[in-house]
């Protein structure tokens, strides 16, 4: 996959995050409208023409906070606690967006004290409301169970609000009518489906988006329902909905059209460029995000415009073209500094940082990447964290930075690992807990069992002494019935161990391809060591370009290829030999010992051939040609004979397979011969293989994969000594 290509799609998503909050007030021509004079307010105003002001200067401050704060401060305190309440809310929406974090604060302790003079239920559901933007701003917290809970809250609200002075508190509707709170209602509908969305949940997305339509339609607001209707094409665009994704777009076409709204056509321009098929032609995403970009600028949304300006400059980076892509990123920064919005000002640092990196200036996009790692870190997004480090490993190494490259590459793994270990441990302990509680209930069902036995016995000594004519009978139905019961324990007993194998099976196993999975695999190599060393062969397969497959043609396909070249391993592996999922598109395969001379390369070219001779067959029955780079080295490594551990070995072969993939992918490359006499001079040619490899410390074996007619390329077979650059042996 093309590292690039995933950050614009991240910056799609970040595009409707920001697309319910992002618009500046404007008339119905979509022009900004004229700031009124405070004399224009009176205290007296009707409470609905107050609810249409504060909705105009909330939209404004998320572009605008200070004016907009300004105006609001400048209104006067309406005289009923509803309106005092409406404009609490509104200062503290704006702030939780585009504050400091302690004005946001007191303000929201304000809003929520002036919510529980009208009702307790809407003291509850502001507060979590205001929780969720903040959250939603920074980042960080339980932004989708926050939202849930102000639903409901405000949902309690509505079903038992006075019909007769909530109207200044936005229930035109009345009690429980549909336009009861239905900016926060509706604001809350799309973050969670925004939420939905960036967790790959397509469908929950599509359902909130929807209510938030219904919500915008019963209240005839052109502006909100476009905004839903673009959420909507994203859902679409997630399920591969060609069809959903053209009709939702048309719509919010019309409903911009029909509104002159300037901002709503930015946001509608944005989501058509950010959901045209990966083989559109790059114009035509470049054209649409520039006329976002100037229709976001005419209606001054400023937020939506700093968006364009992050999707141009990932469009940008893709092409080629980094000096435009630096000036674009920097462009949006500039904008989103008065904003306070942390999750943009980070996106649009990683491009800017990816720009740098291919311009050569690597030591300041260094101190950005490790900025940007310590933000996410702080904020609990991994996914981010590990994501960076690629692209970065990726960027330095196509300007030829082999060991910087390395370096992050190890980082990833690091972190990679440690929240597989995280997450399996997490699910360790839920099967754990969930087998507890059925064993519990079994033994439960056994003791019943066991007490009618008892049961049965005592009625039938009582009957034996009243009724000694009938003696043989009860005591042969007795027998019957406790042989019974005694086999029904027993199939219990078998039922119960039947179970437990199946779930020493599952924890063993992957449950995608089937092989052992790592903990399995680690296990069954440690019971070979001896004296805790290693002994036998190891091989790393890695499939090459494995992300681009999944961004074309669907994770359904991605787990296809997985499946398919797991049952490959297994043809072409002999009895004995251990084949394991070690991580993603990873598979580990480690030989028993003793290895013939040759063998071990023989298998890793003959793994070459089983993954690229045939096309793989994807769910839609459209071939699709794979290949993969392997790392491959026997243990104890010549000529010395020198002694490895289990976690050095592994090491090795992946430094191996790292060369194999630096020097053009789809080829194997095995550690020989090793000049190390000791631990300690391992170690150095461990620390860099690929100098060692120049320096003749270190002979490896290379073999190209088989090129398209079945052939391997005959120049990188049998390459042993290094030339004077890597591409001579690529």
């Amino acid at each position: 996959m093309n590292p690039l290509r995933h950050r614009h799609r991240i910056a799609t998503a970040l595009a409707l995050v920001l697309a319910h909050l992002v618009t500046t007030a404007t008339t119905a021509a979509g022009q900004p409208a004229p700031a009124p004079a405070p004399a224009a307010a009176p205290a007296a105003a009707p409470a609905a023409a107050l609810a249409e002001q504060v909705d105009r200067l909330v939209r404004r401050g998320s572009d605008q906070p200070q004016p907009a704060l300004a105006e609001l401060l400048a209104l006067p305190a309406p005289a009923d606690v509803a309106g005092r309440r409406l404009l609490a809310l509104a200062r503290a929406e704006v702030l939780a967006t585009a504050g400091s974090d302690g004005d946001a604060a007191a303000a929201l302790g304000e809003a929520v004290i002036a919510a529980a003079a009208v009702a307790p239920a809407l003291a509850e559901a502001d507060g979590q409301y205001l929780r969720a933007l903040k959250a939603q701003r920074d980042g960080r917290g339980p932004l989708d169970s926050l939202a849930a809970d102000a639903l409901a809250a405000y949902q309690r609200h509505c079903g038992t609000a006075a019909p007769a002075s909530a109207a200044g508190a936005g229930n035109a509707a009345g009690a429980g009518g549909t336009a009861c709170e239905l900016r926060p209602r509706w604001r809350l509908l799309l973050l969670r489906g925004l939420h939905a969305l960036g967790r790959h949940q397509a469908d929950a997305a599509r359902q909130h988006a929807l209510a938030a339509l219904a919500l915008a339609r019963a209240a005839a607001d052109p502006w909100r329902q476009g905004s839903a209707e673009c959420q909507l094409a994203q859902a679409a665009a997630a399920q591969d909905d060609r069809a959903a994704l053209q009709r939702h777009l048309e719509q919010a076409q019309a409903l911009a059209r029909r509104s002159g709204d300037a901002a709503l056509v930015a946001l509608v321009d944005l989501t058509e460029a950010t959901t045209l098929p990966p083989q559109s032609p790059v114009e035509r995403s470049r054209a649409l995000l520039r006329q976002a970009q100037a229709s976001a600028q005419r209606a001054g949304a400023t937020r939506l415009e700093a968006v364009a300006w992050g999707n141009l400059s990932d469009l940008e980076l893709e092409a080629g073209r980094a000096p435009q892509a630096l000036q674009a990123a920097t462009r949006g920064l500039a904008l989103t500094r008065p904003l306070a919005d942390h999750r943009l000002a980070r996106l649009l640092e990683a491009n800017a940082m990816l720009a740098q990196v291919r311009l050569g200036q690597a030591a300041a996009a260094r101190a950005t990447l490790e900025h940007l790692l310590a933000a996410w870190a702080e904020s609990g997004d991994h996914t981010a964290q590990l994501a960076a480090l690629r692209q970065f490993a990726d960027a330095l190494a196509a300007t030829g930075d082999l060991p910087g490259a390395l370096a992050l590459h190890h980082r990833e793994r690091a972190l990679s690992q440690k929240l597989h270990t995280t997450t399996r441990e997490a699910a360790l302990a839920e099967l754990r807990g969930r087998y507890g509680r059925e064993a519990q209930q079994r033994d439960i069902l056994v003791l019943e069992r066991e007490n009618a036995v008892k049961a049965a016995t005592l009625e039938n000594r009582t009957l034996t002494q009243r009724l000694w004519m009938l003696v043989g009978g009860a005591l042969a139905l007795a027998v019957v019935l406790v042989l019974l019961l005694a086999r029904r324990v027993r199939v219990a007993n078998r039922a119960l161990a039947r179970n437990q194998r199946q779930l020493r099976h599952q924890s063993e196993r992957d449950a995608l391809t089937g092989l052992s999975n790592r903990r399995h695999a680690q296990a069954q190599l440690q019971g070979r060591r001896e004296a805790e060393h290693f002994r036998g062969g190891l091989l790393m397969l890695d499939i090459d370009h494995f992300k681009q497959i999944n961004d074309r043609h669907g994770h359904a396909a991605g787990d296809a290829v997985l499946v398919q070249l797991a049952a490959r391993l297994g043809e072409a592996l002999s009895p004995g030999a251990i084949a394991a999922r070690w991580g993603g598109e990873e598979f580990l395969v480690a030989l028993p010992e003793p290895l013939a001379p040759g063998a071990l390369r023989a298998l890793a070219r003959r793994l070459l051939h089983a993954v690229g001779d045939t096309p793989f067959t994807l769910p839609d029955g459209t071939p699709l040609q794979v290949s993969a780079s392997i790392g491959h080295a026997g243990f104890p490594l010549p000529p010395h004979g020198l002694p490895v551990g289990l976690d050095q070995a592994i090491n090795l072969v992946d430094m191996a397979l790292y060369l194999a993939k630096a020097q053009g992918r789809h080829r194997a490359v095995g550690l020989q011969r090793a000049e190390a006499t000791d631990a300690a001079a391992l170690r150095a040619l461990e620390a860099d293989l690929e100098q060692a490899w120049r320096a003749g410390q270190v002979q490896l074996d290379i073999d190209a994969g088989p090129a398209p007619d079945g052939r391997a390329d005959a120049a990188c077979a049998g390459a042993h000594r290094p030339e004077p650059t890597l591409a001579a042996h690529s």
